[in-house]
């Protein structure tokens, strides 16, 4: 796979599609040199070419996972690239998967993929392949999603690269993101849950009294990358002091927001095709079933309903088995039972003790 890579990023030129060298079907069989089958017609030379490019994909030294790992690398690189580099080898495979489909295995051998390139220019002049709306059908949004946001944060100073079709920070300035994020949150305190709270709101369902963050993808809806909720909420419960006196927190916050969605949008969580997770192999379904636990446990929360707490707090503390050894738990769940009703969903609770003399903040948040 990696000698792969290197092929198309060597020498971008070869990849480039010029099929307008062919000016009617008979100079395609002509040029390539192979029989077809009489009479000679376009639909019929589609045919041969798409079975011949089948024929020559039919090797099983890539499986397919390997080759949308080569064509996100070439992507990724393409559209992070101010001077748009590897665009002919960018817009070859997507046109290959576009024109021919997925195949189960794919060619480690250059000079099969030289052929197959042949093959693909006779194919585009067939069908009648426009140059200028190529972009569109080589185009993946999830790919420029990503690109796009390796883009902004080199674009603040942080290092990244592209490895076999995946983003990855560089060591120190990922561990200067998240003294970043550190550094903001303690400066804002309590404040970050506040905000946490109040845009997670749009997310609740007073029906089912859950938080639904997991917006499934539609053809109708614009893309764009997910907050982490879960990762900032976690983070907002580290940090329920006193926030500083500023009049930047809200700007802090806002910041905070947009560097984790664009350091975990590279890491590329998040599903943005809604066929997606359809049609997974033996090759597959592992690593899927990976990303979607990651995202589960940075974009979502783990939710207990307020109503259920109180009877799991009363089923394992009320319990004869615990009151016999002593301990009394009832004035806690009393104070659970309240904190519930009190709670809402989009702001967190804060109260003070009328029994202290000093003035003591506390801080309950049940979902």
């Amino acid at each position: 796979m990696v000698e792969l890579i290197s092929l198309f990023e060597r020498n971008d030129q070869e990849w480039k599609l010029v099929p307008t060298k062919f000016t009617q079907p008979q100079d395609i069989a002509e040029l390539l040199e192979f029989d077809v089958p009489a009479p000679l017609t376009k639909e019929g030379l589609k045919k041969h070419l798409e079975a011949h490019i089948k024929n020559l994909l039919a090797s099983e030294a890539l499986p397919a996972n390997d080759f949308d790992t080569i064509q996100s690398h070439i992507a990724l690189r393409y559209f992070i690239a101010d001077e748009k580099q590897h665009g002919h080898a960018h817009t070859f495979l997507r046109l290959l998967r576009y024109y021919i489909g997925v195949t189960e295995h794919y060619p480690s051998s250059p000079q099969q993929w030289r052929k197959i390139k042949s093959l693909l220019e006779a194919y585009a002049f067939l069908c009648d392949y426009d140059s200028d709306k190529s972009m569109a059908l080589s185009n993946n949004n999830q790919n420029i999603i990503i690109a796009n946001a390796a883009k902004t944060l080199i674009a603040k100073g942080y290092n990244i690269s592209i490895k076999l079709g995946r983003v990855e920070f560089d060591k120190d300035s990922e561990e200067r993101l998240f003294e970043a994020l550190s550094y903001r949150f303690n400066k804002m305190g309590y404040f970050a849950l506040e905000n946490t709270l109040h845009l997670m709101g749009s997310f609740y369902n007073r029906q089912t009294k859950r938080y639904y963050f997991r917006r499934s993808p539609s053809p109708n809806r614009k893309l764009e990358p997910s907050i982490p909720w879960g990762y900032l909420f976690n983070l907002s419960l580290a940090n329920l002091h006193e926030p500083v006196k500023s009049k930047k927190l809200k700007n802090w916050y806002n910041e905070c927001v947009e560097l984790a969605q664009l350091y975990f949008c590279i890491h590329d969580l998040q599903t943005f095709n809604v066929y997606q997770d359809m049609f997974h192999t033996h090759n597959t379904i592992l690593p899927a079933i990976q990303k979607q636990i990651l995202y589960d446990q940075h974009y979502a929360l783990d939710q207990i309903n307020a109503e259920h707490m109180i009877a799991m707090v009363e089923g394992q503390f009320a319990s004869p088995l615990v009151t016999t050894k002593g301990f009394n738990a009832t004035i806690h769940i009393d104070l659970l039972k309240w904190a519930s009703k009190q709670a809402t969903h989009d702001s967190p609770l804060f109260f003070t003790p009328p029994t202290t003399t000093a003035s003591a903040r506390f801080e309950v948040h049940l979902r």
